[in-house]
């Protein structure tokens, strides 16, 4: 199946609006911020790739640019980041399904 550019703009457009509507990963509160993971896209000062994204709220995603990714994860290891990018794009596709 292919799937057009505008088409394949359009879903990554819905996904990141999604995502900012799931709480912060961190504390649970309203998230309206997606904090993009860099995995070998893009250059210094440029944001990861869409899918690769977590919600979180305006004060945990302040305190991951201040502190920095490692130090980010180091502090909150009880969370598994990357599992959780699988589970949300899961999470999202289905949500298509619901409406």
């Amino acid at each position: 199946m292919k799937i057009s550019i505008s088409s394949m703009l359009s879903l990554k457009e819905k996904f990141k609006e999604w995502i900012r509507k799931q709480p912060c990963l961190i504390c649970g509160q309203e998230s309206t911020h997606a904090h993009y993971t860099k995995r070998g896209y893009g250059g210094m000062g440029m944001k990861g790739h869409d899918l690769i994204a977590h919600p979180l709220c305006p004060v945990h995603h302040g305190e991951q640019h201040e502190i920095g990714i490692a130090s980010f994860k180091a502090k909150y290891k009880n969370i598994d980041f990357d599992w959780l990018v699988t589970q949300q794009i899961v999470d999202f596709l289905e949500s298509l399904f619901d409406d």
